[in-house]
């Protein structure tokens, strides 16, 4: 209210009598991260969080800065949740859904996802089809059930903590660079010792093509740098040269893999 007290709501709501179903209620994002932590039990979708076989909770998730969820659907998980979400419960004064849970939710449109995090798993899994239908393998490897999580749990983090951004990083990168299919990439090509690393062998690949993208292809190395130098190994002089380049110490952690999954939507592109 006016004087920042908190108004309690009944999420069981009835026709007619306010508030109404589709009342608006505003989260931090960090509501999200106890289910991006534990992918073997709870999945984080464009639109939606559940609990494998017990509950799903439909969300706007797409807006930057906060998760939007209508007060009636918070009905349909359990209690011992509710008052999860409810912690992290803000005020809505000067909060907004986003214009795709916007179209989605009030004009019934179909609109691509836009937080980057969303975007990316969308793009991803659109690419790996479309490869796979024009040359009949994937680019990037499917990974394997051990693996999946890496996928399943990559977000922006939450915090601006390193332990979440390494996290992070190390998924991405075993996501876009682990991932290349070097035995189909190395096929036809005479590969020597220039060419031993993954992005070796996908550089002389599109060389083949007579394709040069030298701008991603450093996006790459450099991706691969900051994942040996900064989580692999122990910080030092390498990973001090590269936080240069992700612009780490200028900008929030967030922000920097904010601007890695940027790249790789364009890597994709």
């Amino acid at each position: 209210d006016e004087d920042g007290k908190d108004i309690l709501a009944s999420c069981i709501t009835k026709d007619r009598v306010k508030p109404y179903f589709l009342t608006p209620v505003f989260f931090k994002r960090e509501v999200l991260k106890k289910y991006y932590d534990d992918p073997s039990k709870y999945t984080v979708e464009d639109a939606s969080v559940h609990r494998k076989g017990f509950w799903r909770l439909r969300i706007m998730n797409n807006h930057h800065d906060h998760v939007v969820v209508w007060l009636g659907d918070l009905n349909y998980i359990p209690y011992k949740e509710q008052t999860h979400w409810k912690a992290f419960n803000v005020s809505p004064s000067d909060r907004k859904i986003s214009y795709t849970d916007f179209a989605r939710n009030i004009n019934g449109e179909f609109t691509d996802p836009e937080h980057p995090e969303l975007y990316f798993k969308y793009k991803f899994a659109h690419f790996q089809k479309e490869w796979h239908k024009k040359f009949g393998w994937y680019l990037f490897l499917p990974l394997t059930h051990e693996d999946e999580h890496h996928l399943l749990s990559l977000h922006i983090p939450t915090s601006n903590g390193q332990k979440e951004f390494d996290d992070q990083i190390a998924s991405i990168s075993k996501i876009m660079i682990d991932s290349l299919n070097q035995e189909e990439l190395e096929k036809g090509l005479v590969i020597g010792k220039e060419h031993f690393g993954s992005i070796d062998k996908f550089e002389a690949y599109l060389g083949s093509k007579h394709i040069t993208i030298p701008t991603m292809v450093k996006f790459l190395r450099s991706l691969q740098t900051l994942r040996s130098t900064g989580v692999a190994h122990r910080k030092g002089s390498g990973y001090e040269r590269i936080k240069k380049y992700f612009s780490i110490g200028e900008k929030s952690l967030q922000t920097v893999f904010e601007d890695i999954l940027i790249k790789c939507v364009f890597t994709l592109n």
